[in-house]
């Protein structure tokens, strides 16, 4: 009886220990804050990437041209915030790059390809460890609209929150899209409606029914939040 009790034991802490390494990064974020030298020159030191005016210039047609041909805007490229987002999400999106998964022309000098496992864990660490600084919240009507459709949804689309979260700080599945850039929320969306971004299978289908207006409706609310 003991002999099985000390087996039920040891075969408990394994998968115990194999679940917190499935679902927990582990990440070393003074490791990763050595490393990031190329990161924080688009993403910033702290994560909070600074947004470039021009971004207020570009229109529907420039968000669909950048998600195929990078010409138009390879002098102002659209990069995301990366302070506060999950560990463990921002890791599996480092592997998808480093892998060609997912692909970016922001990423066009790729700088995932010689980082190692160990690397990737530590500079999501150090990201996700920083504070994230949302946009100033918008009350014009198209902010108002965006917000419902953040809540609510719509006809056959459920509402952004009941994946993103209420406040859109997102887990370890989907992304932390509180308080980033307009411009980059824009450009992801458009990206999944146009199914030029396939690293998920529950964001193409729901961002081809939103409109052009709804599409930047929606950015512009998530960005103010906390």
């Amino acid at each position: 009886m003991n002999n099985l009790k000390t087996w039920c034991t040891i075969v408990t802490a394994v998968f115990l220990a194999a679940g917190v390494r499935a679902g927990h990064a582990a990440g070393d974020a003074q490791a990763g804050k050595t490393m990031i030298a190329f990161c924080k020159a688009c993403h910033g030191a702290d994560g909070n990437s600074p947004s470039n005016p021009m971004w207020e210039r570009y229109t529907t047609q420039d968000y669909q041209s950048m998600t195929k041909e990078p010409q138009k805007y390879r002098m102002n490229p659209v990069w995301p915030k990366l302070a506060g987002q999950n560990e463990v999400y921002m890791a599996n999106q480092m592997r998808n790059f480093k892998s060609g998964i997912r692909t970016d022309h922001n990423m066009w000098w790729n700088f995932t390809t010689d980082l190692s496992a160990k690397d990737i864990e530590n500079i999501a660490a150090y990201y996700a460890a920083q504070k994230p600084k949302s946009e100033a919240v918008s009350g014009t009507p198209a902010a108002k609209a965006g917000e419902e459709l953040f809540k609510k949804g719509k006809p056959g689309m459920k509402p952004c929150m009941k994946c993103h979260g209420a406040s859109g700080r997102g887990n370890e599945k989907v992304a932390r899209i509180a308080g980033q850039h307009v411009a980059y929320l824009q450009k992801q969306l458009w990206a999944f409606k146009l199914e030029v971004r396939k690293t998920t299978k529950e964001m193409p289908p729901i961002a081809e029914k939103l409109t052009e207006a709804e599409i930047k409706a929606v950015a512009e609310y998530i960005a103010g939040l906390q």
